[in-house]
């Protein structure tokens, strides 16, 4: 039996299920889901339900969330079921080296836990067509965004992504200076064709649209369009070609565009390595800036 903690948000989820799926497929064997941190209140949430996975099972049956520092009883309680849950004798693989490839960490012999969000293509990439197929929504879209999918998929079009929210916050920076998407944007030139269409995704509109106002006639669809986090997630991966951020959001945004000639280019900033990226993706040196 393969258990996957589930963490983070979107992206991370898609990571840690990614490797958990991979393992058990390796291996032959059944694959649940350790979901708790989102049944205690967690502040992301929990979103693998709302796509077409394989694996339906938690180790624990769904709950509606609650606080854990307002339910403090309830927590240990919730706490002592799951450990009751976990089946023995159990392999508990924590990750240590973010990134980094170490496949051998995965060898079991009854049971394993994997707790971790195991950023690293190699642990799955095999599996690639498998996860194509269940990383699609269960829930057809509105007609207006089933529209938008196909108007991107049938034209020269590029995502560009650019993360801040949170990362504003983080001390020492962690946004990527603007110079990157011009530069990213260059390349793309270079390879796409003058027909390129550039579509902006972000969780700051006003700031890219100052920041980023050299960019040639890019299309804002949350200026016409009110997006889910999942609708521009998959609208980010119906372009033909995406420049990412350092974020798992875009990364597998990325991932998932099964266009064969798509180019995709990616930053190479603080943690964010080549160890990151898929050997064919083209990644650039980005500088972090403070906001």
């Amino acid at each position: 039996m393969v258990i996957s903690e589930i963490m983070g948000g979107f992206g991370n989820q898609l990571f840690s299920y990614a490797c958990a799926y991979a393992t058990a497929k390796r291996n032959n064997d059944t694959l649940i889901l350790d979901k708790h941190l989102y049944d205690c209140g967690y502040f992301r949430r929990f979103q693998l339900d709302q796509l077409n996975i394989d694996c339906t099972e938690t180790l624990l049956p769904p709950a509606a969330p609650f606080d854990r520092y307002k339910h403090p009883f309830r927590t240990k309680f919730y706490e002592y079921r799951r450990d009751r849950k976990l089946p023995a004798p159990i392999k508990m693989v924590r990750e240590k080296n973010e990134f980094t490839y170490i496949p051998e960490q995965f060898a079991y012999d009854i049971n394993i836990h994997l707790t971790g969000y195991w950023q690293n293509y190699r642990y799955f990439d095999q599996y690639r067509q498998d996860l194509l197929r269940q990383y699609i929504p269960k829930t057809p879209f509105r007609p207006e965004i089933q529209e938008q999918l196909s108007t991107l998929r049938s034209t020269n079009s590029a995502a560009i992504h650019i993360r801040r929210g949170d990362y504003v916050n983080f001390k020492g920076g962690k946004c990527l200076s603007p110079t990157y998407y011009i530069k990213a944007l260059n390349l793309l030139q270079q390879s796409a064709g003058p027909d390129l269409r550039l579509y902006i995704f972000s969780d700051d509109v006003p700031y890219v649209k100052q920041a980023l106002s050299p960019l040639p006639s890019p299309i804002f669809l949350s200026d016409s369009l009110t997006l889910t986090d999942l609708e521009e997630f998959y609208l980010m991966s119906a372009c033909r070609h995406q420049i990412i951020a350092n974020s798992t959001f875009s990364w597998w945004a990325a991932y998932l565009n099964p266009n064969p000639s798509r180019r995709i280019i990616a930053p190479l900033a603080d943690l964010w390595t080549n160890d990151f990226y898929l050997p064919e993706w083209t990644a650039i040196p980005a500088e972090i800036i403070a906001s």
